[in-house]
């Protein structure tokens, strides 16, 4: 199938990326930038957190074994371990 002249023209220009670029230098800065906006992103959702619960809460491991700690650090605790038992399987 061919295109009508003013589009196969414009196909043309923009179907192959300019020579000479290094995309792999600008896919591993957008990497980068994101990186560090996810990191940002989640510092602030910590500190907002423990902002948000500042007392410290006894958890038990056990009835013998328990932990004084905020309530921010066992949400965050909460949150890693989830995310360390799911990402194997990912």
């Amino acid at each position: 199938m061919t295109l009508p002249e003013p589009y196969s023209s414009q196909v043309r220009d923009c179907a192959w990326p300019e020579k000479g670029v290094n995309y792999g230098a600008v896919a591993t800065a957008m990497k980068r930038a994101l990186a560090i906006l996810v990191g940002t992103v989640m510092v602030c959702a910590v500190a907002y957190l423990s902002w948000l619960n500042p007392t410290a809460v006894e958890f038990r491991f056990t009835p013998t074994r328990s932990v004084q700690a905020p309530l921010a650090a066992l949400h965050c605790l909460a949150f890693i371990v989830a995310t360390l038992m799911i990402l194997p399987w990912s």
